[in-house]
């Protein structure tokens, strides 16, 4: 019998080898885009692998070769990087160099130096630098990373502990050079644990700059970053937590400023700031002196953000002090959110504060009357949060807010009394549940206000009356999701909730109620929430869900410290919620 063989298949059978080399290259170009990662890499050199042509191909591509990473511990480190440069052409580069887990001890000096002989001719094209090294290692690249970074836009520096011990905050000298142009886009800066130091001619290119830091450094030298770059937009600075051991810089580090005075400004704020972001704050005389020159001097200054202070003194929120207005009133017409952690030594600054386009404003550790003049001088507000509020030193006009939609009270004692809010969508009240301060009376404020649109509703730690609560709620029909956590309730508040009220034409309360919390609450006891998840999710209900006779069902996270069982848990828990 002739037995008919299929021919074996060769390469020019394969689809791809029909495709001509530039659809070849928008393939790979598409799938694995630049060498960005470790992985993309090696699929790179990979695909270079399978035949000549594709070899012939990625080899010849630029677009492949033009993100370096690079081990600066490797023993061939700077053949690698002769390298990859050399497929680059004349592509923008982006350089990460990175110190192996592996190697904790000094670095290779000759082979730093190889290295940086290597990367140092091509600083006009780096579009990015990113280095994650020693201090030692990082400080010998930049002593020979001198030339113009036309190209540069971001510039990353990550300090590794040394084997001897944890690093600490240095000041780390930058040698790039910039020229003038309108095209300059700017240069992004990011570091960690060191504080850079421009050269004159880069220091304009700069128009972002976020420092992190785990040691203590000194604000002076902060102070020079920040009057050293005069189109400098954003700034962040993350300073480590009073518990923090303080680190001193050494005295023979350049660019070293005075100490600045106890009064009046050491510097002036870049006119082109408009993003201020400080994270635990530790307060000083310099960074009043910080703010003060922000505010003052920075026209397009738009969002600040200064939280995670330290702790502040009960006390010290009470302390009002009129002297403390004296001084030049300073509106920041601009700015649109505004948070802060205060302290009594930026109290009399705060009060010479006017807001008039804040739309966001969080406040915590500051006395009533600042909280109530930043609140008063906006037209524009939609959402207030104030934390530890100090007592009123006398009553006060209660304010209409129209625009606001969201209200965060905690421990601020009697604010709710001042506060007329119709549009109000989110209302969240919390106390120390060992003090339970008054807020307010709630009744009144929801009965003036009438926020017919609340949607949510949290009380934690709220000292109030059953009835009270229950009036409340009457008066907020749109409301569908309630919070009661550590309150003075019981269960008649449950009960309440369980079926329509005969003395209101059989109306439910809370007809729109979808989702409750209940944690913790002085009187309630797990039965009780039992009793009214499962009333507000009887089966029964579905034949008139359509017609909207019935309310919708409730999701519920019940907490109790109790010793009492859900003994029917798993009667709520097997039933079926509606999508």
């Amino acid at each position: 019998m002739l037995r008919l063989t299929r021919p074996a298949a060769t390469t020019h059978d394969v689809p791809a080898c029909h495709l001509n080399d530039d659809a070849l290259l928008e393939i790979f170009s598409d799938v694995y885009g630049i060498a960005a990662s470790n992985n993309s890499t090696c699929a790179i050199l990979q695909l270079s692998r399978v035949c000549r042509r594709w070899r012939r191909l990625i080899h010849g591509c630029s677009h492949f070769w033009s993100h370096l990473q690079l081990n600066i511990h490797h023993p061939e480190v700077d053949l690698r990087a002769a390298y990859w440069l050399d497929r680059a052409g004349n592509r923008p580069l982006a350089i990460e160099l990175y110190r192996s887990s592996s190697h904790l001890g000094s670095s290779d000096v000759k082979g730093l130096a190889r290295l940086s002989s290597v990367l140092g001719r091509s600083v006009d094209r780096w579009s990015q630098l990113k280095i994650e090294a020693d201090l030692h290692s990082i400080r010998a690249l930049f002593d020979a990373f001198s030339g113009v970074a036309q190209a540069l836009e971001r510039l990353e520096v990550r300090l590794v502990p040394d084997a001897s011990g944890p690093s600490c905050t240095a000041v780390l000298p930058i040698p790039f050079i910039r020229h003038p142009s309108p095209r300059d886009n700017g240069v992004r800066i990011d570091f960690q644990d060191c504080i850079p130091v421009f050269t004159p001619s880069f220091q304009p290119a700069v128009t972002s700059i976020a420092i992190a830091s785990n040691f203590i450094y000194q604000m002076e030298t902060i102070f020079h970053v920040f009057q050293s770059c005069p189109n400098l937009i954003d700034l962040s600075l993350n300073s480590p937590s009073k518990e923090t051991k303080p680190y001193t810089l050494p005295h023979s580090l350049p660019h070293r400023l005075p100490t600045p005075p106890a009064l009046g400004p050491i510097v002036s704020s870049p006119k082109s700031l408009e993003f201020l972001y400080l994270s635990r704050v530790i307060w000083t005389t310099s960074t009043v002196e910080l703010l003060t020159s922000a505010f003052t001097a920075s026209p397009s200054l738009s969002r600040v953000s200064l939280l995670n202070s330290s702790q502040v003194s009960p006390e010290s929120l009470n302390d009002f002090n009129p002297q403390g207005i004296s001084g030049t009133p300073i509106v920041l017409e601009n700015v649109t959110e505004f948070r802060i952690s205060g302290a009594p030594i930026v109290y009399p600054l705060l009060r010479r504060l006017t807001l008039p386009q804040v739309q966001v404003l969080e406040l915590e550790h500051v006395p009533f009357d600042i909280a109530y003049n930043l609140i008063s001088s906006s037209t524009c507000l939609t959402s207030v949060s104030l934390r530890h509020i100090g007592e009123p030193a006398h009553p006060s006009q209660c304010l209409t807010i129209p625009t606001l939609t969201s209200l965060e009270l905690f421990n601020a004692p009697n604010f709710l009394d001042c506060v007329h809010a119709p549009q109000l969508n989110h209302l969240s009240l919390c106390t120390d549940k060992y003090e339970r301060p008054s807020l307010g009376s709630l009744p009144e404020f929801v009965e003036h206000s009438r926020p017919g649109v609340l949607h949510t509703l949290r009380l934690e730690g709220v000292e109030i009356a059953d009835d009270d609560l229950i009036q409340c709620l009457g008066m907020l029909p749109q409301l569908k999701d309630l919070a009661l956590v550590e309150c003075s309730i019981s269960d008649t508040i449950l009960h309440a909730l369980e079926t329509p009220s005969t003395k209101q034409s059989s109306r439910w309360l809370l007809p729109h109620l979808t989702a409750i919390e209940l944690k913790d609450n002085d009187d309630m006891t797990p039965d009780g929430a039992i009793k009214f998840l499962k009333s507000r999710n009887r089966t029964s209900f579905f034949p008139t869900l359509v017609s909207g006779n019935a309310p919708p069902r409730v999701k519920g996270l019940l907490s109790f410290s109790t010793d009492e069982s859900f003994g029917e848990f798993k009667s709520i828990q097997a039933s079926r919620f509606p999508t």
